[in-house]
């Protein structure tokens, strides 16, 4: 048998170029607080790294600027928690290790898909492709590893273990389970893969889908389904040309779940649920600029559990006008 690290698929830069053909997220919120004996060291001049954190998303094609070369729907992003800067320029390599996959990554194309939000002190290595086709996210033992141009290497070993609290998921009755037996590693290790045809895979969120859009001068009013008892909580991005990140609706349901932010139903079993965008002081500088938005869904609710997104499904794109 090869040696295990060579016997891995290694993922040219070429599969990632258009994640940065697309425009990026909502500013993640603030990192958990960090309690430490004493604080964190900040030498000057070096990546003073705290922890690194995953983000597994399944993406409708639409979501890209170009059409992607690849019909991959299955992505990971970390997320880097520092401490004082991050500057990419200090970064030497990045080794991301899968049980299947692994990314290589230089210093150049480190940089080209690093997005840095020093407000919050995080660095987000983002949308790195995962397995051949439609897709899949290995899960199991990961390990990151950086090594700067000075300073110690970090790295860091995580178990990614798929949706919280192990909710079982069922493939579909009409496709018929697949016994995999294999002596090669790669083929017993469960994936996250937009549909589950076999034991050995976990379907991702079920994609959501806007039903209707509809404007008027002073609002926008959505209709949209979700159809998951896996999904936690949901919540818009809308475009407005010219700026970087994707506006936030704000989740859909508080703590609680009850609808809140302009929702006024939602549902995870196919059942319509309706959500209204009103113009208002906040919001009437790019309101009228909109020009499309997205449905994302997530495992966890942001509201309760805002450090824990692990895992979301963002619909395809819906024109607004």
């Amino acid at each position: 048998m090869k040696n295990k690290i060579f016997a891995k698929r290694v993922l040219l830069f070429l599969l990632v170029i258009f994640m940065i053909s697309c425009k990026s997220e909502p500013k993640a919120p603030k990192p958990k607080p960090v309690v430490k004996d004493e604080p964190v060291k900040v030498e000057q001049g070096t990546l003073n790294i705290k922890s690194v954190t995953w983000l597994i998303e399944e993406l409708d094609p639409s979501i890209w600027n170009g059409a992607p070369k690849a019909e991959s729907k299955m992505f990971i992003s970390f997320y880097i928690s520092y401490a004082g800067t991050f500057d990419t320029s200090l970064i030497s390599s990045i080794l991301i290790e899968s049980p299947i996959d692994m990314w290589n990554l230089n210093a150049a194309q480190a940089e080209k898909i690093i997005e840095i939000q020093d407000e919050n002190k995080i660095a987000i290595v983002k949308r790195l492709q995962c397995g051949d086709g439609l897709g899949a996210v290995p899960l199991g033992s990961w390990k990151f590893s950086l090594t700067p141009t000075n300073g110690n290497k970090y790295e860091q070993e995580m178990n990614i273990d798929g949706f919280a609290g192990g909710a079982e998921v069922k493939v579909d009755d009409e496709e018929p389970l697949v016994a995999i037996e294999s002596k090669d590693e790669t083929f017993s290790v469960k994936t996250i893969v937009p549909k589950a045809t076999n034991k050995n895979q976990i379907s991702a969120l079920t994609m959501p889908v806007i039903k209707s859009v509809s404007k008027d001068e002073d609002s926008i009013e959505i209709y949209f389904t979700a159809n998951d008892e896996r999904i936690k909580n949901g919540y818009f991005w809308f475009d407005v040309p010219g700026e970087k990140y994707y506006k936030d609706s704000g989740s859909m349901i508080d703590a609680s779940g009850n609808p809140v932010n302009g929702c006024r139903e939602f549902y995870t079993n196919g059942k319509t649920s309706r959500y209204i965008l009103r113009k208002d002081a906040d919001n009437a500088e790019w309101f009228d600029k909109i020009t499309a938005c997205f449905f994302v869904v997530s495992d966890t609710n942001r509201v309760s559990s805002p450090w824990e997104e692990r895992n979301r499904t963002v619909s395809a794109k819906a024109i607004v006008e």
